[in-house]
């Protein structure tokens, strides 16, 4: 599991996008939305059961609302998660109308 950040309760955990080496100009957007989407599912995914081995359970998936994805493998796994809005009120509000 990658080196996190750890304070008493809390753990933050960085992990790859799948383009460590920078997007290929080739590469079709829907292409590169669809495989983020895969290789961040599949490294959250590992880093949640490698934690749950290690013994220290997730309690809580937060994440912004560009990773809507992780609510949906929160609730898939049975986790509660947060959505954390990181845009001023007004992005808040042109999201909601």
């Amino acid at each position: 599991m990658p080196k996190g950040l750890t304070l008493p309760g809390l753990t933050l955990v960085p992990f790859s996008d799948g383009y460590d080496n920078g997007i290929k100009l080739e590469d079709h957007a829907q292409h590169y939305l669809s495989e983020i989407k895969r290789c961040r599912l599949e490294t959250l995914k590992r880093i949640i059961a490698i934690s749950y081995d290690q013994g220290r359970l997730v309690t809580c998936l937060v994440h912004t609302i560009l990773l809507a994805w992780a609510a949906e493998l929160a609730r898939s796994l049975q986790l509660p998660s947060a959505l954390l809005w990181i845009q001023s009120a007004t992005v808040f509000i042109i999201y909601h109308h």
